[in-house]
C-alpha cells in the first residue's frame, strides 16, 4: 500500500499491547494519536478482567546416553554437517517441551494448581500451545487426570498453524474453567 499510495496517511488500530522498547507497530504507522487505551484502563472500565500470568516450572530429566546412541544409528548415513544440522534443529528445548512425558507432567501440575487455587472461584485458566496436536495431547492428559465435567476445554481453531513468526500466527488456545459445581 505504501508503494501504491506513497503520500497517504496510514492509521492502524491494534489490540496488541505496545511495550516500551518494542514499538514496531508505532514505528510502522508514525506515532500514537492521543493516549493509548491500556490494559489497566480497560480493567478499570470493566471491559476486560485482570490477567494474572503465573509462570510454572516442571522439571524434566533427559537421559542423554540412549538418545545419543539412537541418534547415531538413525543418522548413520548422513555427513557430519548434516548430522550437526539435524541435531541443532531437533534438540531444542521447544522439542523437549513437546514430548509426551513433559506434557503429562505439565498437565498434572497445571490441573493441580488450578484445582487448589482457582477452582470454584469463577476465574478461568488458559493454556496456549504451539500446535493443535500439542493442545490435544494436553486435553488428553487433563481429561485423564481430572473429571471432564470440572474442566471445559475449548480448542480454538488455528487456520494459520505452522508459522514461526508471532506476527504471522495465532496459536491454539485451550481454556479451562471451573463452571461445574462438582469437585
Amino acid at each position: 500500500m505504501r508503494r501504491t499510495l506513497p503520500h497517504a496517511c496510514f492509521i492502524g488500530f491494534t489490540g496488541t499491547p505496545i511495550f516500551a522498547g518494542e514499538l514496531p507497530t508505532v514505528q510502522r504507522f508514525g506515532g500514537l494519536i492521543g493516549d493509548p487505551y491500556t490494559i489497566d484502563k480497560a480493567v478499570a472500565d470493566g471491559a476486560v478482567v485482570p490477567l494474572l500470568y503465573e509462570g510454572r516450572f516442571v522439571h524434566q530429566q533427559v537421559d542423554q546416553i540412549p538418545i545419543d546412541e539412537w541418534f547415531k544409528r538413525y543418522t548413520s548415513g548422513l555427513t557430519e554437517a548434516q548430522r550437526a544440522d539435524m541435531k541443532r534443529k531437533y534438540s531444542s528445548a521447544d522439542q523437549l517441551n513437546r514430548t509426551e512425558q513433559k506434557v503429562r507432567a505439565i498437565a498434572w501440575d497445571l490441573g493441580t494448581h488450578f484445582q487448589m487455587n482457582f477452582q470454584h472461584t469463577g476465574l478461568k485458566g488458559q493454556l496456549v500451545t504451539p500446535s493443535k496436536a500439542d493442545a490435544l495431547l494436553y486435553k488428553r492428559f487433563l481429561d485423564e487426570f481430572w473429571a471432564r465435567d470440572e474442566r471445559g476445554i475449548d480448542l480454538s481453531p488455528d487456520t494459520r498453524e505452522g508459522y514461526e513468526d508471532v506476527e504471522d500466527a495465532v496459536r491454539p488456545v485451550a481454556q479451562m474453567s471451573s463452571s461445574s459445581g462438582t469437585g
